[in-house]
């Protein structure tokens, strides 16, 4: 088992290690929010790229997985800048105006970093580029790690039966309780319905103005940053299997089970498991993580 070795209390951001300080975009969220203790993450993940700080752009905008998805087949080099130029000069994303086109940009940054100098981006570059099938899915874990307000949420689509209709007023709700007054009413509905939209494109949920609970596409792609995420957030053994990032997959532990073991045998992770007693490692990674 390879350990990890990652700085402590920074991000990466711009492409530079520094402290987490982004700016907000709605003028009811505090430039720099920290997050209620139940929402924030490991400083591990957030030395690799994941955010704490409450920036709010599901209050503007949802997943944009369709933007994110036109951008990375025009781009496969990974490199911020050109993807700066294909979202605002290009206008790659179809977007009516050049201030839509800056706001495009900064919220798919915000969501996803989309700077190979990040470690988090550029692991799950690799499996966005070799999962095609598990994209939205991806998309959503890697957007959580960014989001806090898709971490509020995330306990009404995980606990939510088959088929269960779910509002924007249940996600609303979630976020009011964790973040209680943080939000003005307008913002507060459009953010519900951001929400609902966000996790649609992320496949768990379905229909069009009534969403009702659906099940997310997984795979060996999403369950082994699932399985790292987990891992750097200090679970151990079968514990990997309950944190937050494997309950967004919609699987049991039989098929992460197997897809483990898939991810494994494509060079992903190192995952050995004999009864209860479960060995993941993440040498593959190793050089992107500790650099």
């Amino acid at each position: 088992m390879v350990k990890l070795s990652v700085s402590r209390n920074s991000v990466y951001t711009e492409g530079a290690m520094m402290p987490a300080t982004p700016p907000s975009d709605t003028p009811d969220t505090p430039q720099c929010c920290d997050v209620r203790d139940g929402l924030a993450l490991h400083d591990s993940l957030l030395a690799i790229g994941a955010v704490n700080s409450l920036i709010g752009t599901l209050t503007s905008r949802t997943l944009m997985f369709a933007e994110l998805e036109v951008l990375l087949t025009a781009d496969t080099s990974g490199d911020l800048e050109t993807h700066r130029q294909l979202v605002v000069d290009e206008n790659v994303c179809a977007k009516n105006s050049s201030s839509t086109r800056l706001k495009t940009f900064r919220h798919l940054r915000e969501l996803y970093a989309l700077d190979e100098n990040v470690p988090l981006f550029r692991i799950w570059k690799q499996l966005w580029s070799a999962a095609p099938a598990e994209r939205p899915l991806l998309a959503l874990v890697l957007a959580a790690t960014r989001e806090p307000l898709l971490r509020a949420t995330a306990p009404v689509i995980i606990n939510a039966l088959p088929g269960a209709i779910i509002t924007p007023g249940d996600l609303e709700t979630a976020v009011e309780t964790v973040l209680p007054g943080n939000y003005r009413a307008a913002t507060q509905a459009r953010l519900g319905r951001n929400c609902a939209s966000a996790w649609a494109q992320s496949g768990h949920l379905s229909g069009k103005l009534t969403k009702r609970r659906a099940k997310a596409i997984a795979g060996p792609a999403t369950v082994s940053l699932a399985l790292l995420l987990g891992y750097l957030g200090e679970a151990r053994g079968l514990a990997l299997f309950e944190t937050l990032w494997v309950q967004l997959l919609d699987i049991g532990s039989v098929q992460i089970d197997q897809f483990a073991f898939a991810a494994s045998s494509r060079g992903w992770i190192d995952y050995r498991r004999i009864g209860d007693v479960v060995d993941v490692g993440f040498s593959a990674w190793m050089p992107y993580i500790e650099k």
